[in-house]
């Protein structure tokens, strides 16, 4: 989950297995972010091209 709030207790209670980028964040968190999401799904693909 993405989230434009400042203050994430906003948000409420996530399940503890859904991460959340809160904004602003860098492009590498993102990049991580995406990866991570990835390897939890099992997804065999490889990761894009810098």
């Amino acid at each position: 989950m993405i989230t434009g709030y400042a203050d994430t207790t906003a948000i409420g209670d996530l399940p503890p297995d859904v991460p959340l980028l809160g904004k602003p964040f860098r492009e590498g968190e993102l990049i991580d972010s995406i990866l991570a999401a990835r390897e939890r799904s099992g997804s065999r693909m490889s990761p894009p091209k810098a």
